[in-house]
């Protein structure tokens, strides 16, 4: 059930109802997750909410992330992958110099 106040903007699975959470609180939207009714159910597990305050911002968020703009999930774990690649890169070159 959606709270008072809340609108549902998204309805999804699961796991993309979380990764649209995350991806409103970035923005600073406060998104509320709520499985969806017998209606609802072959659309999605899942409704996500937004107060009615934030709809605009919601769907300007959504809009960002249709039109490929904007990724879902949180914006901070972008950095893991290169991260990783270099580390790995590192280790390698140390083993080299160790080894050779």
């Amino acid at each position: 059930m959606v709270p008072r106040g809340y609108v549902s903007v998204v309805v999804c699975g699961t796991r993309l109802a979380e990764q649209w959470r995350a991806t409103f609180a970035d923005e600073g939207i406060e998104a509320h997750v709520a499985e969806t009714d017998a209606q609802d159910a072959d659309k999605g597990a899942c409704l996500v909410a937004v107060r009615r305050d934030d709809l605009v911002r919601a769907n300007a968020v959504i809009t960002a992330v249709t039109r490929g703009q904007r990724t879902l999930g949180r914006r901070g774990a972008a950095w893991i992958a290169p991260a990783v690649v270099l580390g790995v890169a590192a280790a390698i070159v140390a083993l080299v110099r160790v080894l050779g």
